[in-house]
Formats: structure tokens, C-alpha cells, sequence
């Protein structure tokens, strides 16, 4: 899937293929405190090359995203926030632009932040 600037992002329940979150030239939201329901992914998601905002929020750790795979968040130009997820593989954020914000975030596997 891939988020447009003049596509609204309606949230995602649950994921069992990977979505495609690669090159857009809007904002890339999954999940977002306070407006967004949190969702749930059951592969590895890559938010990778965007231009605009990439925000990957659930509603703090008590609502938390879940990713039964790895979360993959790389080489991002707008900002990004990546927190309040539960993360059953392993947790990269590398390679983007300020401002990165990459805590609270409960990790199982490994995690390689900025």
C-alpha cells in the first residue's frame, strides 16, 4: 500500500501481507495517538524512503501497535516518530532525518535505533 498525499490513510485493522509504505510523497500514519485506532501487522513492515512526515504511534504502551514481525523504519526525509508499539521481532530506525523521535517502544528481539 502506498500512501499518497491526496489518498486519505484510513487505519488499518490488521495486516497479514506486508503493505508497501515505500517513496510516498505524503505523510505515512499507522496508528497515531489520539485520531487513529492502533493496529496490528503479521510481517515485516518497512516504512523506507518517504518524503514527507512517517509517524508509526500507538496510543502509548497501554494501546500499543503490535507487530508480530519486524519494524523497519529507514532512510526517511520528513521526520519521524516511532513509539508507543509492541514489537515481537526486532526494532530498526536508522537513516532518517530530524526530528527523530524512537522511544517508548517494548521490543522482544533486537533494536537498532537513531
Amino acid at each position: 500500500m502506498v500512501v499518497e498525499e491526496t489518498a486519505p490513510n484510513p487505519p488499518l485493522a490488521s495486516a497479514d501481507r506486508a503493505p508497501d509504505f515505500a517513496s510516498a510523497g505524503g505523510p505515512v500514519t499507522l496508528g497515531q495517538e489520539g485520531s487513529c485506532a492502533p493496529n496490528s501487522f503479521f510481517s515485516v513492515v518497512t516504512p523506507k524512503a518517504n518524503t514527507a512526515a512517517v509517524t508509526v504511534q500507538g496510543e502509548g504502551l497501554a494501546d500499543p501497535n503490535v507487530f508480530h514481525g519486524s519494524l523497519k523504519v529507514l532512510s526517511n526525509t520528513g521526520g519521524t516518530t516511532v513509539s508507543g508499539n509492541e514489537i515481537a521481532s526486532s526494532l530498526t530506525v536508522k537513516g532518517n532525518a530530524a526530528p527523530v523521535i524512537d522511544t517508548p517502544n517494548v521490543v522482544e528481539g533486537k533494536s537498532k535505533v537513531q
